[in-house]
């Protein structure tokens, strides 16, 4: 585990001009609290008759609470729900009032470190990873970076109905890939030749944001899956973002052994394990009760 340093030298994506503005679209209302040491992105929703909720995702954990209580209580914010970029030695610097809380975002993840030569990278891969990349290109697969998001949801969205996991809505994918623009990159694993073999067999959306890549969505058919196809297609992606300019590729979330919910994720998981990268354990959730009903509820749920 990566101590005594945030995650990131600088903002992730979700603190960024970018994601506020795929935020707006979802009905997220957001607020900019600057100071001159920083700049956090709070974003609340309206809640009929009772307010408002507020959360701050994936800031820093040294945030400057009394700009962060004043939004709130301008928002009429039930509670402030943060999930700071902060590692888990960080605890001693969450600001006073929070409590832990039920995870939203991803608890862990896997950093794969993209400075060194692809085949030096490709080395601290384990056997089994390096074996379903040399069986990809034995079968004839082939990546190619793609912009047809249509083609990509359709094979995410067969996917997720297949193994049962959440899939977001076609208009939200599309915000989120109009928010970023060109820092979404979307790759595409085919059967050669193309002509014969039109539908991939896998892909993967990744979001790039101060030289870090995001492996945000991917998807594959069971006939992809036999092939390797979801390995090249992720070897591909991690290259072609190092030549970019990215240093780091984030994983997007393992099982956190803290959070009984997260075990429904031991197989990706164990895929990710698999890419030779650092195990990070973030803080965790918080939130922080402003309304005197949310106060009383958490009171009780402490007892």
């Amino acid at each position: 585990m990566i101590s005594n340093q945030f995650v990131y030298p600088f903002c992730h994506y979700m603190q960024s001009k970018a994601y506020a503005g795929f935020m707006q679209k979802l009905g997220w209302e957001v607020e900019i609290i600057s100071t001159r040491a920083d700049l956090v992105y709070l974003y609340s929703k309206k809640v009929p008759l009772l307010g408002s909720v507020a959360k701050i995702p994936r800031s820093t954990v040294s945030l400057p609470m009394d700009l962060v209580d004043q939004a709130a209580k301008e928002k009429k914010a039930l509670f402030v729900k943060i999930e700071p970029s902060a590692t888990l030695d960080k605890m001693d610097a969450l600001p006073e009032g929070f409590r832990k809380d039920s995870p939203i975002l991803h608890t862990k993840t896997i950093l794969v470190d993209l400075a060194p030569i692809p085949e030096k990278i490709e080395k601290s891969f384990k056997g089994d990873v390096r074996t379903c990349i040399r069986k990809a290109l034995k079968e004839n697969l082939v990546v190619q970076e793609s912009n047809d998001l249509g083609q990509f949801y359709a094979l995410f969205e067969k996917t997720a109905k297949e193994r049962g996991f959440y899939h977001p809505y076609k208009k939200q994918m599309k915000n989120l890939r109009d928010a970023f623009f060109s820092q979404v990159k979307l790759f595409l694993a085919f059967q050669k030749p193309l002509e014969k073999h039109p539908d991939p067999l896998a892909g993967c959306l990744v979001i790039t944001h101060n030289q870090v890549a995001y492996y945000k969505y991917a998807a594959s058919t069971p006939a992809g899956r036999k092939k390797g196809a979801s390995y090249l297609c992720l070897w591909k992606a991690m290259v072609a973002c190092k030549k970019t300019g990215c240093h780091t590729f984030d994983l997007e979330g393992i099982a956190d052994e803290r959070y009984p919910q997260t075990r429904k994720y031991r197989n990706f998981t164990h895929f990710k394990q698999s890419w030779g990268g650092k195990e990070i354990t973030y803080l965790g959730s918080f939130a922080k009760p402003y309304s005197t009903f949310y106060k009383l509820l958490s009171k009780i749920e402490l007892i």
